[in-house]
């Protein structure tokens, strides 16, 4: 079995650093209840839209080992987050 490497951030994430992604949905509504949610829970998340789909991050994260922890922490959180590399 190969082993992938992560994906690629988006072009409306400019930062170098690992992103946490909550979620992607075609309804922009949908994707701020999420928003909502996850700020509600005390994280920084932030929106972006690119070819009608609409993203919900946190990040970015510098050090790797810092977005596990954060990671970590939104699954704790009831998230699903997934890491997305630099």
């Amino acid at each position: 079995e190969t082993v992938k490497p992560p994906a690629k951030a988006d072009a409306g994430f400019v930062s170098k650093g690992y992103y946490l992604q909550l979620g992607a949905f075609g309804s922009e509504g949908n994707a701020k209840q999420l928003l909502d949610k996850a700020r509600a829970a005390g994280f920084k998340a932030a929106l972006s839209s690119a070819n009608g789909q609409y993203r919900v991050r946190v990040g970015p994260v510098v050090e790797h080992d810092k977005a596990l922890d954060l990671q970590a922490k939104l699954k704790a959180k009831g998230f699903s987050p997934v890491l997305l590399g630099p």
